[in-house]
């Protein structure tokens, strides 16, 4: 007669399956066969079962057939837990029965319901108006839990663009174009991070990107011509109007202002502020209108003209004149009374009723 003296022996050992991690309750997952030396009730295998364990109330294990499957309260995730291992157990018919232990491993396979993550949701970054374009600006980087091609990136634009450009590959953001602060200061657009799954998932980003100013505008008069008047005897140091220069940029040197031509005509104009003064004696009755020219500039290469036309008003300060004077006259002695002698004419270089002769 036969005694029990052989323990169930497991067959295709080790024991490895996989299982998609979307898979639900009630999948299949694999197998286990035992057998057994012995003969008659000792022979037969009377029950499978998963020691108990961390995992084992994931998985249900058919005592008689051995089949493995997903608990139907089981949910998956490989980005969570990609590998289980179950400590199973046999048991033959003998009286007592002999026992066998085995490891089931099992692989959660990857699906593509992972979507690509951005380091940061909101970037912000500033980039000067000069740098050329061609430049890298930017460097993208997003990641993906999934595995293999389901987590390669592709990087994109979500609209085209023709100010900047990234390559799919690195994430390098491109300048396609030169940057001008003066006509848009800030730029925003959203980076698209796509994966290789099927379908494709995508994640965004947004990118801030503040443009900042450098001194590469000229100055601007407006208006750039200057029309004033003066009286004659205006004192040195008046004012007569403030010349002022705009800088379109917001950063730059102060600008200095100076005038020509200059010592020739009697007037300044203070290199800060621009304003335009008397700073020399002024007479009508010589020079009645001067024109001259103020330059204003910050650096090298970036200046601008102004045109300064000045009238110089009258006021009575010349005193009538006989031309030829003085005068000398012949008369008979026998010439009656009211004898005309000559006419004496006199003049006066001042203007309007100040100019006029009244006896």
């Amino acid at each position: 007669l036969d005694i029990n003296d052989h323990p169930p022996a497991f067959l295709g050992t080790p024991y490895v399956f996989t299982v998609a991690e979307n898979a639900t309750g009630g999948t299949f997952v694999g197998s286990v066969v035992a057998t057994d030396a012995d003969e008659g009730s000792n022979a037969n295998i009377s029950a499978f079962r998963i020691i108990s364990g961390p995992s084992a109330d994931l998985f249900d294990l058919n005592p008689v057939s051995g089949t493995l499957e997903l608990s139907n309260s089981t949910l998956l995730d490989r980005e969570t837990q990609d590998v289980y291992i179950l400590d199973v157990e046999v048991a033959d018919g003998g009286t007592p029965p002999l026992f066998s232990n085995t490891t089931v491993t099992i692989v959660v396979t990857d699906i593509n319901d992972q979507a690509p993550v951005f380091t940061q949701e909101v970037y912000n970054i500033s980039v000067r108006e000069d740098v050329p374009a061609g430049s890298i600006i930017f460097t993208a980087n997003a990641s993906d839990a999934d595995l293999g091609t389901n987590a390669d990136i592709t990087f994109t634009l979500s609209e085209p663009s023709s100010q900047f450009s990234i390559n799919s590959t690195t994430g390098h953001l491109f300048l396609s174009s030169s940057l001008d602060f003066e006509t848009l200061r800030h730029h925003t657009i959203t980076l698209l991070a796509v994966d290789g799954g099927t379908p494709h998932l995508t994640g965004s980003a947004t990118l801030m990107i503040a443009v900042q100013d450098v001194d590469d505008m000229p100055l601007v008069f407006e208006p750039d011509m200057f029309s004033v008047s003066v009286f004659e005897n205006s004192p040195l140091g008046t004012t007569l109007t403030a010349v002022i220069a705009q800088d379109p940029d917001t950063v730059g040197n102060p600008i200095t202002y100076t005038i020509a031509p200059r010592p020739l005509v009697p007037f300044s104009v203070d290199p800060q502020s621009g304003d335009v003064t008397v700073a020399g004696e002024l007479d009508r009755e010589s020079v009645s209108r001067y024109m001259f020219s103020v330059f204003a500039s910050n650096r090298p290469g970036m200046s601008a003209t102004a045109m300064v036309t000045v009238q110089i008003t009258d006021v009575n300060d010349v005193m009538p004149s006989f031309p030829g004077a003085p005068f000398q006259f012949q008369i008979s002695e026998l010439a009656p009374v009211g004898t005309v002698l000559r006419h004496v004419t006199a003049v006066d270089s001042d203007l309007g009723l100040a100019g006029t002769i009244v006896e």
